[in-house]
């Protein structure tokens, strides 16, 4: 949200100068924090271990389809129509790819959030926009197709942000790249 400040400065112990107040026009936005509570990346046949029970076992390879599974808690509201943005290269998300957001209300009832998705050129971003409000208090879940990197550790940086509007300027949320590599 908006910040809002005092500013004194010192000369050893002695006051130097008075006091600024900075408020309303003159203040800047300071992104929430998307808080990462857990992360998961496992085969496309670990959802089905009846019908590939050899397969559902195993951990991805390199440059495979595997789906990514996010726990996220966001800091600032997150309103309908508004963008979370995607990153993690060398980590790229196939054409086909739809990110799929739900979460658990408080008596632990399944909530889906639908969205729209849009693969950003070369499939180095995902991008989607909200059809309903995120609730503050609940840990969203994001489940997406990825295509793993070209090495068996990628050192890739998970890069999470929402935007109000468009993809510019300051984010409302973001993880600051803090989510850790798969490897």
């Amino acid at each position: 949200g908006p910040a809002e400040f005092q500013l004194r400065t010192f000369s050893s112990t002695f006051k130097a100068d008075e006091v600024l107040r900075v408020a309303g026009d003159s203040t800047f936005v300071v992104p929430g924090r998307i808080g990462v509570v857990s992360q998961q990346l496992q085969t496309i046949y670990a959802s089905q271990p009846l019908v590939y029970p050899n397969r559902a076992v195993f951990k991805p390879r390199v440059n495979d389809v595997a789906v990514a599974v996010f726990q996220l808690r966001f800091g600032a509201e997150v309103l309908a129509e508004d963008i979370i943005t995607v990153t993690a290269l060398p980590f790229l998300f196939p054409a086909d790819s739809e990110l799929h957001m739900s979460a658990l209300d408080q008596t632990g009832v399944p909530l889906t959030v639908p969205t729209t998705t849009t693969i950003v050129a070369g499939g180095e971003g995902m991008r989607a926009t909200m059809k309903q409000t995120l609730d503050r208090a609940l840990v969203h879940s994001l489940k997406m197709t990825v295509r793993t990197g070209p090495r068996v550790a990628n050192q890739e940086r998970w890069l999470f942000k929402t935007w109000r509007g468009s993809v510019q300027g300051i984010p409302l949320n973001t993880n600051d790249g803090d989510a850790l590599s798969f490897d």
